[in-house]
């Protein structure tokens, strides 16, 4: 009844307003109109299918920036690429945090889905330049930059301790949910996962960003979740 006496109220006092304001029945609807799911324009994937196909392919949501020359790997890694492409405007902390859109732009890129490649051929992959090659976000191979590749990660329930597995060419940083879960400065080639580490997983959507800095040549990233249960049986 409380609520009904407040809608009418509102409903008499905006007709009052006349054509200054939106009509009454619209406000009304504005109200009563479902606020939109966070992270709804990032793609996603639910943990039973990651569990299921080894590598997480996507679709991705992809950015890429420029680092700078001359700079050792622990810096590269570190450094905030978006916020320098973008003049500030974008942030790795906010995209951690409040995720992006397709078509959002840093600088004069925009973030475009693309699916990566996730077979493991036994010899060194480059399949971050092929993507942003194929999507349109270089016409060539690039070195001294940094990609960002975003997906949710939905969870039916809270998943304590699941193992995440990671390679990458060059250095990679992870962050879920707003939090830095991982991260190895480094110079290598990659022909599969290298490394693994634990997460926790809450019921719903859990926003994965993963950050990949190319020094030279190849530039490639696998992704993936394991039950560490089943794990520890393959053992």
């Amino acid at each position: 009844m409380k609520k009904l006496l407040i809608l009418l109220s509102l409903c008499i006092c905006v007709m009052a307003c006349g054509d200054r304001q939106k009509p009454a029945m619209d406000v009304v609807g504005d109200m009563m109109t479902p606020t939109e799911e966070p992270f709804a324009d990032i793609p996603r994937i639910t943990v039973a299918d990651a569990l299921a196909e080894d590598k997480i392919t996507g679709p991705w949501l992809w950015m890429i920036a420029p680092t700078q020359r001359g700079q050792e790997v622990s810096e590269t890694i570190d450094m905030d690429s978006l916020a320098l492409a973008s003049k500030h405007a974008v942030t790795e902390t906010a995209v951690t945090t409040n995720g992006a859109s397709e078509g959002d732009l840093v600088g004069e890129l925009a973030w475009t889905l693309g699916t990566i490649d996730g077979t493991a051929t036994g010899d060194y992959s480059d399949n971050i330049n092929d993507v942003i090659i194929e999507i349109g976000l270089s016409e060539g191979k690039l070195v001294h930059h940094a990609s960002y590749a975003l997906i949710v990660l939905e969870s039916d329930k809270d998943r304590p301790n699941l193992t995440m597995q990671v390679g990458s060419d060059d250095a990679v940083k992870v962050w879920l949910n707003g939090e830095v879960v991982h991260k190895h400065p480094v110079i290598r080639g990659l022909f599969d996962f290298q490394e693994s580490f634990a997460v926790d997983l809450k019921a719903g959507d859990n926003l994965l960003l993963v950050k990949v800095g190319n020094v030279l040549d190849n530039w490639a990233m696998f992704v993936g979740l394991a039950d560490p249960s089943a794990l520890t049986q393959a053992q």
